[in-house]
Formats: structure tokens, C-alpha cells, sequence
């Protein structure tokens, strides 16, 4: 017997860990940001009111958990992109199934005119699944490809990865190790064992990011005090099924690089970095990404995941990636439309955001207050 069951109170979410956690470790999920612990920081910090959890049970036993997010007749995951990089649903087996289960419940309850699934990463089975199911309720249903999601497979040894990188690099990083050690003969890479380390570290992370900011259009994902505190917290999460790595390069005393990343299984997910520029010759982000590759060599560390983005210091690290979605459905032909004009508009504007100041203000404008 399969039934349901909706959540939408913090009580309610309260009384349902220890079924989230126990899924969650059956179906071995490699995204952090699906545990029982990060969505709970994450209800507390950011206090969301209209979220709406649908349970599939199966003989009264948890087999899957969608969490949502409802405003104004809208789904999306309870997820925020600035916060968490990827999203999706929690499903151990039969998955056909219980995503049938999830999508005729929410549209009983809920006269929805849109559907945004976002962001879900490429290597997720649900993708298809769910695109399937909700052409079956809504006119209108796109899969469109969000951006690419760079990551290195680490196999063999260190020494034989770093050789076969091009030579620019190669020379790029012995450039950077001699000016580091004319600058600073007993520089150190620090690795936080404990939760004073990490707290210094973290400090130094937010300066840093903060002050690079500075004579930018836009702002750091630090100046907010609500997102400084969400990220500090993490630090102090026990009883994790992940952990949150920082490190970086300590010259003359002081951190002139910073990185706070996630650990989940074998996976390291290099997520948020930032440096002090100039003090050094070369690139220092490149030899701080360097550095961390070595120990996740020295680790047994199968992948090291870029997340997503382009960026062009990614790149020369690897050639591989895949690519993160997001599922739109529409009920509306109108709002259709008019979401596409948009995001048609946006995507002109971030073409020649980088040559214009005034493109770039409305850029971060438009960003933060119509739409991601």
C-alpha cells in the first residue's frame, strides 16, 4: 500500500528526521544539500514559511521526500541558489512511481500555474522521470540546461595528473611556489583539523571575499549578515553525513587564501573561494586549487567537483564535465511567454554587462530582486 503525506509546519519537519536521515542514507545521495541537517539550518536561518514537504510511504515505511517551496501558485525546491548549488528530490528506488505519487498529490493541494525545478544536477536519475510526469499535468514543459558542472575523476597518482595538465600551467604553479617562498620561506597550506581553525579560517574567508568586492558592481554573498551566519554555522553541525573542509595558504602569519568546501563520501565539492591578490606573482587561486588536489590525491578522494560554472581557472584543470538542469512547467501560455521575454532580455544583458557599469547595476538589480 502506497500513501502520503504532507508536511508544512517546522514540527512536522521536526518529527520526520529520522525517517529523512535514514532515506537519505539508503539512496547514498552524493548532493550535501539534501540531508536532514542542511535543510533544517537552512529552515532556521532563513525562516520559510509556505514550504511544503510531500511524504511517500510504502507499507508506513519512508520511500520518498519532496521538499518544496510554495508562493504566489509557484513550486520550486526548497533550495536557494546562492545557498545551495544543486536540488532535487529523494528517492531511493521505484522511482516512477513515487515521482507519479508526488506530482498528483502537490497538484491536488495547490492550484499551481508554474513548476521551476531548479537547480538539478546532470547526474541525477530523477531528471527524466520528472519531466515525464509533469507534461502528463501541465501545456507547457521545458528541460533546459542551466550550466556546465566541471569536475576531475582522480585517479592514478598526483604526479601524473599534474603532468598531464598543459605546460602553461605547470610552469604557471612553479612560478607562483618561488614567489611564494621569496615572499615567505615558511608559508603553510592549513588544513582546519578542529572547530578553532575553522572559525579562523572562515574569518579570513569573509574578509577576504568581502574586500575583493569592494571596487566591484555587485556584492558578496558575505555582506549579509543572515548568509554570514547561515555559513558560520555550518562549522559547528554534528552528527554529519558530510563535512565542511576549509583551508588556505598562511603567508607572513596571515591568510592570503581561504576555501570553504564540502567533503561528502569520496566526493570534494570546491565551493566557495577567495584571496588576497597581488602579494604573490603567478596565480595563487590556481596553486591554492593545487594544494588541495594534492591532499585530496593523499586522501583517496575519487572526484573533485568545480560545481557549477565556467569560470576559466577551472578549466585548465579539466576537461570534463556535465551539465546541471532546471524543469519549467507552465499552466499559462501568457506567464510562458512572459518569463521567456525575460529571460531573453537577461541573457542580452549579460552579454555586455562586463563593457558597461550602468549594465552591470541593473544586472545585480534585476538578479536580486525579479528573478534568478
Amino acid at each position: 500500500m502506497i500513501t502520503t503525506k504532507i508536511i508544512s509546519s517546522k514540527d512536522g519537519f521536526k518529527n520526520l528526521e529520522g525517517d529523512w536521515k535514514k532515506l537519505y542514507k539508503e539512496m547514498k545521495s552524493p548532493n550535501p544539500f539534501l540531508s536532514w541537517q542542511w535543510t533544517d539550518i537552512f529552515l532556521d536561518s532563513y525562516s520559510h514559511q509556505n514550504f511544503i514537504i510531500i511524504v511517500v510511504l510504502k507499507n508506513y515505511q519512508v520511500k520518498a521526500i519532496a521538499p518544496f517551496y510554495s508562493q504566489n501558485r509557484c513550486i520550486s525546491f526548497l533550495s536557494d541558489s546562492n545557498i545551495a548549488d544543486y536540488a532535487d528530490l529523494m528517492i531511493g528506488s521505484d522511482e516512477k512511481t513515487y515521482v507519479q505519487k508526488i506530482f498528483n498529490e502537490l497538484i491536488k493541494i495547490i492550484n499551481l500555474k508554474k513548476i521551476n525545478l531548479s537547480t538539478l544536477q546532470g547526474t541525477s536519475s530523477h531528471i527524466d522521470i520528472i519531466k515525464n510526469e509533469l507534461s502528463l499535468h501541465f501545456k507547457n514543459v521545458s528541460l533546459n540546461p542551466i550550466h556546465i558542472n566541471p569536475y576531475i575523476n582522480l585517479s592514478g597518482n598526483f604526479d601524473s595528473f599534474f603532468k598531464s595538465r598543459q605546460k602553461s600551467l605547470r610552469s604557471e604553479m612553479v612560478r607562483t611556489k618561488n614567489s611564494l617562498t621569496k615572499v615567505d620561506k615558511t608559508w603553510t597550506f592549513v588544513e582546519a583539523n578542529n572547530t578553532e581553525d575553522k572559525e579562523i579560517i572562515f574569518d579570513s574567508l569573509v574578509k577576504m571575499h568581502l574586500s575583493r568586492q569592494t571596487n566591484k558592481v555587485g556584492t558578496s554573498i558575505f555582506s549579509s549578515k543572515k548568509n554570514k551566519n547561515f555559513f558560520k554555522s555550518l562549522i559547528y553541525l554534528e552528527d554529519l553525513p558530510w563535512n565542511i573542509h576549509l583551508a588556505g595558504i598562511k603567508v607572513n602569519n596571515e591568510f592570503i587564501t581561504a576555501s570553504l568546501s564540502i567533503v561528502k563520501d569520496d566526493i570534494f565539492y570546491y565551493w566557495i573561494p577567495s584571496l588576497i591578490p597581488g602579494i604573490v606573482k603567478g596565480s595563487i587561486g590556481n596553486y591554492h586549487i593545487y594544494l588541495l588536489l594534492e591532499k585530496c590525491y593523499d586522501k583517496g578522494i575519487y572526484k573533485f567537483d568545480f560545481m557549477g560554472g565556467n569560470e576559466q581557472y577551472k578549466m585548465k584543470w579539466t576537461d570534463k564535465s556535465y551539465t546541471n538542469y532546471q524543469i519549467v512547467a507552465y499552466n499559462s501560455a501568457f506567464i510562458m511567454l512572459k518569463d521567456k521575454a525575460w529571460h531573453k532580455t537577461r541573457t542580452k544583458l549579460q552579454s555586455i554587462k562586463d563593457s558597461s557599469k550602468l549594465i552591470q547595476r541593473l544586472w545585480v538589480f534585476s538578479s536580486k530582486f525579479l528573478g534568478k
